[in-house]
């Protein structure tokens, strides 16, 4: 984690878009969000931090739609913080309005993990593959995207958890029989 994010922009860039960052901050934020004090934080301050990740995010719009002028130090700043806060609240308030027990909440406990760690590599082919189909159609890139990713995350989850090996690489137990 000692890696400077800076160093990370243009390794394994993927059109504009850098793999090695993206996995770096999926890292992070996983190893942040694993102490329950933080979690606990980001559910007392969710609306102060809700109020701000909205907030930057229309300053984030503005500067970059509306703006006349050159303001891309600005507009990544706005960016980087908008994401990150709203990111804070949310999870802030699924802590206060989601914590609930039941089958599907239980059955999601045991594959988080999994989850998290498969469904941005789908989200990111299904994006670039329906975008080469659909071209720019808003409506198939976001419904396709999020119901084609769902899926095939949930398959690799299922088939991750029954192969010993893949349990191994993704620090995961396997499913007990």
């Amino acid at each position: 984690m000692g890696i400077p994010l800076p160093l990370l922009g243009e390794l394994l860039s993927i059109g504009g878009k850098s793999l090695a960052e993206f996995m770096y901050l999926f890292l992070l934020g996983y190893f942040v969000f694993a102490d329950e004090k933080i979690i606990e934080k980001a559910e007392k301050y969710r609306l102060i931090l809700f109020g701000t990740g909205v907030a930057a995010s229309i300053l984030n719009v503005y500067l970059f739609i509306w703006s006349d002028g050159e303001y891309e130090v600005l507009n990544n700043i706005t960016d980087c913080v908008s994401e990150w806060i709203m990111i804070i609240a949310l999870i802030g308030m699924a802590k206060r309005y989601l914590n609930f027990s039941g089958k599907v909440s239980d059955y999601m406990k045991t594959r988080s993990f999994l989850y998290y760690i498969y469904h941005f590599v789908w989200v990111v082919v299904f994006q670039y593959v329906l975008y080469a189909i659909f071209g720019n159609n808003t409506l198939v890139l976001f419904a396709g995207t999020l119901l084609l990713a769902a899926i095939a995350t949930f398959a690799c989850c299922e088939i991750s958890i029954r192969i010993p090996f893949l349990c191994f690489l993704t620090g995961t137990k396997s499913r007990s029989k």
